[in-house]
């Protein structure tokens, strides 16, 4: 039933099929998704289709019995939380699905953490970025002081050389 709500038609064709020719048809042959198999109205909702409700429907469609819901109840668990935005039981719970939907659930909180980290990122480069700065200006000063000290003790000699006490009376 909930197929041919999504859909707009049922799971398999069986119009004008023996009994045995249905049989067969319903243990052998899996329907496709209904986001796929959407017709007339339903086609409208194909895109809503896709995902978790395909998941959902296919579920409760399988072939084999320990891949099917156990009761109705956990077949109408799986379609509250997916109304609830939630992950869904029949989908394998990865973390990327499961992160997936609880920043759908959460886009406001998720858009300030987003900002929030964006903006120590940026806060980060930025010192970064200075912190190289003043280490350059830091190596730049040092050898200015170094030519500085070079310069003085330069002339410092030639100070010493014309004092009376050093050269002994020699000719400057």
């Amino acid at each position: 039933v909930l197929y041919r709500l999504l859909a707009g038609r049922a799971p398999l064709d069986l119009a004008g099929l023996s009994p045995g020719e249905i049989e067969h048809r319903i243990c052998e042959q899996s329907p496709a998704a209904p986001s796929a198999a959407a017709r007339g109205a339903a086609s409208a909702w194909r895109r809503s289709l896709k995902g978790d409700l395909d998941t959902i429907v296919l579920t409760a469609l399988s072939k084999e019995p320990g891949r099917r819901y156990a009761t109705a109840e956990a077949l109408a668990d799986d379609v509250r939380r997916f109304e609830g935005g939630h992950p869904v039981r029949a989908r394998p719970a990865s973390w990327r699905y499961r992160a997936g939907k609880f920043i759908s659930r959460h886009r406001a909180a998720a858009g300030a953490a987003t900002l929030l980290f964006v903006a120590l990122a940026g806060g980060l480069v930025a010192t970064l970025w200075q912190a190289r700065r003043a280490r350059q200006a830091q190596r730049a000063a040092v050898a200015a002081l170094a030519q500085s000290n070079a310069t003085q003790d330069f002339l410092l000699g030639l100070f010493r050389a014309s004092d009376p006490a050093e050269n002994r009376g020699a000719a400057v």
